[in-house]
């Protein structure tokens, strides 16, 4: 079984995850199980840069489809 890596981005100060908003926007929500992952760190980094003031990023690991 393959895996590959898949970022995660939550806003230090909410504690909310970063996830889009279907029109090519960034929302927000409690729950990671409900955010979307970047595929590579260098997006998660530069959009949650463009959005938040401070933030974490999470390295999982999921299956390659």
């Amino acid at each position: 079984m393959a895996v590959v890596p898949a970022f995660y981005v939550q806003d230090k100060d909410s504690g909310y995850f970063m996830r889009s908003d279907g029109d090519g926007g960034i929302d927000y929500v409690q729950l990671i199980t409900d955010a979307d992952f970047f595929d590579d760190r260098e997006s998660a980094i530069t959009t949650a840069a463009d959005c938040l003031n401070q933030f974490v990023i999470f390295e999982c690991w999921k299956r390659a489809r």
